[in-house]
């Protein structure tokens, strides 16, 4: 999504594996915890609400 000039990456919670080494991986749906779990221990292991409820609140299971 691009928007006033900012790039922003918007990604569906998902998990990933790989049946055998350089494979593609295998996408499968997901919890956010888990996904979250499975990123770096850098701004990637966050998100942000997007729901009206709420909007913009910072989710960080390991911080």
């Amino acid at each position: 999504i691009l928007t006033d000039g900012f790039k922003i990456d918007v990604a569906t919670a998902r998990r990933e594996f790989y049946e055998y080494p350089a494979a593609l991986p295998e996408v499968e749906l997901s919890s956010i915890k888990k996904d979250l779990y499975r990123r770096d221990f850098t701004i990637n292991a966050m998100a942000i609400q997007l729901n009206q409820k709420h909007f913009g609140k910072l989710i960080d299971f390991f911080g």
